[in-house]
Parts: structure tokens; C-alpha cells; sequence
């Protein structure tokens, strides 16, 4: 699953921890991809060094050497009979200090992070990929390599909105395309959910919905009738018009658990309890 908006600011990096942390509550294998080179902001939030050049030797390599490049990640608490804890890969930041995006792609097979990730697939019930928020290689590397596409928003930031929207009538369809270049299938949208949430009648988010509903109709106008609906409101039918939006809420916690350098999901119950309910929600 890559976690994608072409907006930055919307959460990516944190919910691609936390539903990590909260799957692995679940007891479920996870690796968490970091690959926004730009940014390191997964290693960075577990106090991890990114890596120098060793994503580079597996992307191109012939042979299945990403095991060599996995670290593992580990929550431990008097509590706990066992730890809590996922794998990582790190971003590698020679991707961006020493290589521009040219060389990238002269170098690195536009399939290359897909067939590296089928490599080590089956030892995962779960593998996230934290996506940089533009539509360049290293963002396209990224969707292509999914098999579902996970967009955050924010319920106060059109941009976001409307770049959730382009994401899941231009960008992912384009994925979709250099996937059956190979003989494959994906990635798909999932609905989309909105990252610090306020409570449902707040004046803020009366004006989201009316932004919602200018984005569908838009998109219905300009994109061949395609509807935005169920990715919005998962839950909405005719007869039957739920406006509810999957959200999680805003916590002051998830600012906390940065400063300490672990996941939310982990360190607090009531982030804990979020994102184990977004894991339902979307995979269990």
C-alpha cells in the first residue's frame, strides 16, 4: 500500500507509522518503505540515520538483496510479554544528493521498487509505502509499486482535497497503465480519510463538505461523469446519502510521540485505539 497526496502537510508520514504500529498490535508482519529521499521523515521519526547508497545497489541489482537493506524496529514495555515492532527500509539519500532525477531514471527500472518488494511480499501480511508529495519519479515508483493507494486529506486545507481528487482520476490511472505494461493489475484507490479531523458539525468542516461537493460535481463535468462519491463517503447510496468521512481525529499526542521518537499508536491508548480502528476500517 503506498500512502499518497501530491499535498504535502497532510500526514502521510504519520499515518504510515501508526497504521504500521497499529497492525503490528494486530500482530500482523509489517515493512514500512521509506521512499521520499527528499525528506527521510519515516527514519527521522524513529530516530534513524537514512541510508547512503544502498537503496541505489538494490534497485538496480539483478539479484534479491533487499534483506540486506530491512532494519527492524522494536516497542518495548514492562507491560508487554512481547514487543511490538515492524521492519523498516530507510530512504537513502544519495538518491537526491548524489544522483538527480535524470540519472535515477537512466539507472533504476521504472518497475524496479515493485520487483523488489514482490521479492520479500510473502514475508509480510502488510507492506506500506510512505510516497513523496509531488508526481515525480520517486512518487510514481512509488503508486506503481502498490497494489492499493491510501490518500490522506485535511478537512481545513482545499488543496489537499482537490489534490486527492487529481490523485485518483489522473495520477493512479497513469500507475494503472505502466503496471499492464507489465502484465499486471493496480494500484487501486482506497477512500480517502481526513488527518486531524475536527468534530462533525464545526463550521470548518461544514465548508469541507461544500468543498466536496464542488470537487465531485467538477469531476463528474470534466473527467467523463467519473464520481468522486464513495471515495469520500465510503458509506453514501441513494436512498441512503451518509456524509460520514472516515477521519481520525486530532490528537495532541501524535505531536508528543514525534518528540519521542515512536509511534503514537504505541506510546498512547487513545492513539492506539484510532489507528487500530482505522486498521479495521480499511484491512481487518
Amino acid at each position: 500500500m503506498a500512502v499518497y497526496n501530491n499535498k504535502g502537510g497532510v500526514g502521510k508520514t504519520t499515518t504510515t507509522l501508526n497504521l504500521a504500529a497499529a497492525l503490528a498490535i494486530f500482530k500482523k508482519r509489517v515493512l514500512i518503505v521509506d521512499f521520499d529521499p527528499n525528506q527521510s521523515d519515516l527514519g527521522d521519526a524513529l530516530n534513524l540515520p537514512p541510508l547512503k547508497g544502498k537503496i541505489l545497489d538494490v534497485l538496480k541489482s539483478k539479484e534479491s538483496i533487499v534483506r540486506e537493506v530491512i532494519k527492524t524496529y522494536k516497542f518495548e514495555h514492562p507491560r508487554l510479554r512481547e514487543p511490538w515492532g515492524f521492519d523498516i527500509i530507510l530512504a537513502d539519500e544519495d538518491l537526491v544528493t548524489e544522483f538527480d532525477e535524470v540519472k535515477v531514471k537512466q539507472q533504476v527500472k521504472f518497475h524496479a521498487l515493485h520487483r523488489v518488494l514482490e521479492s520479500v511480499q510473502h514475508d509480510y501480511d502488510y507492506i506500506l509505502i510512505d510516497a513523496p508529495p509531488n508526481w515525480r519519479i520517486f512518487a510514481q515508483k512509488a503508486v506503481c509499486a502498490a497494489d492499493v493507494v491510501l490518500i490522506p486529506a485535511r478537512h481545513d486545507n482545499l488543496h489537499s482535497l482537490q489534490n486527492a481528487g487529481t490523485a485518483i482520476t489522473k495520477f493512479i490511472p497513469e500507475a494503472q497503465a505502466r503496471r499492464r505494461e507489465v502484465g499486471d493489475s493496480g494500484p487501486i484507490a482506497l477512500p480517502i480519510f481526513m488527518n486531524n479531523a475536527l468534530r462533525p458539525k464545526g463550521p470548518t468542516v461544514q465548508l469541507m463538505h461544500q468543498a466536496i461537493a464542488r470537487i465531485i460535481k467538477d469531476t463528474k463535468k470534466n473527467s467523463g461523469g467519473f464520481d468522486l462519491t464513495p471515495y469520500f463517503y465510503p458509506r453514501y447510496r441513494k436512498g441512503h446519502e451518509n456524509l460520514k468521512i472516515i477521519a481520525i481525529p486530532y490528537m495532541a499526542f501524535i505531536s508528543k510521540a514525534d518528540f519521542m521518537h515512536m509511534p503514537a499508536a504505541f506510546a498512547f491508548k487513545a492513539a492506539r485505539e484510532q489507528y487500530m480502528n482505522l486498521a479495521r476500517e480499511y484491512f481487518l
